[in-house]
């Protein structure tokens, strides 16, 4: 632990942040992660995480508040995350960016996605020529975001939810049901569940 606090003491938070996406590249280009491909693509997580949180305390001048209707005041920083995303649990970053609100006010929906867009810009630059298959939650469903997946020639799978394209869902469901060979039920035994996928 001493040896491991002394070289953190010594970086600077730009090497640090260099370092892991760094480890990722090493390891995509030796082909070590090659079996972990999906259809020729490395599955990419992107979500919001909050990585600290203190009521009645700043922790820095850039961190983001949420009031609560009895007057304390939280202090909170948070991130959007990528993570290459393995069947094992293994999990490599490839990079992050903090969601950084403008005053400090705090509305989930607007800063991550451009925390987002400005993630997706570097990882775009850190792995030009990869092929990328993002998972994420129905945040990321809308026009926008899915051109830039066109755009930088990615693939996806996002949570869809009725309420944040309607008109495309009601459309989807209409696909599902009428195509309902298009459908596969797995029963997971040790879990004792059954999911259906439909497509």
């Amino acid at each position: 632990a001493d040896a491991v606090n002394y070289l953190l003491s010594k970086l600077s938070p730009v090497r640090m942040e260099a370092i892991l996406p760094e480890l990722a590249r090493r390891l995509i280009r030796s082909r070590a992660l090659d079996r972990f491909r999906f259809d020729d693509c490395f599955l990419v997580a992107f979500d919001g995480t909050e990585l600290m949180r203190q009521t009645n305390r700043r922790h820095c001048d850039n961190c983001l508040t949420a009031e609560h209707r009895d007057g304390r005041i939280d202090y909170f920083q948070q991130v959007v995350d990528a993570k290459l995303v393995t069947e094992t649990g293994l999990t490599l970053s490839l990079g992050f960016k903090f969601i950084e609100n403008e005053g400090g006010n705090y509305v989930k929906h607007d800063c991550e996605i451009k925390a987002f867009y400005r993630l997706a810009a570097i990882i775009k630059q850190r792995f030009p020529r990869q092929h990328i298959c993002v998972l994420g939650d129905a945040l990321y469903a809308c026009d926008r975001v899915i051109e830039l997946f066109a755009e930088y020639g990615w693939s996806f799978f996002l949570s869809f939810l009725p309420d944040r394209i309607p008109t495309l869902y009601a459309e989807a469901e209409a696909k599902l049901a009428a195509n309902p060979q298009n459908s596969m039920t797995m029963r997971d035994v040790k879990r004792k569940e059954t999911c259906t996928y439909r497509w």
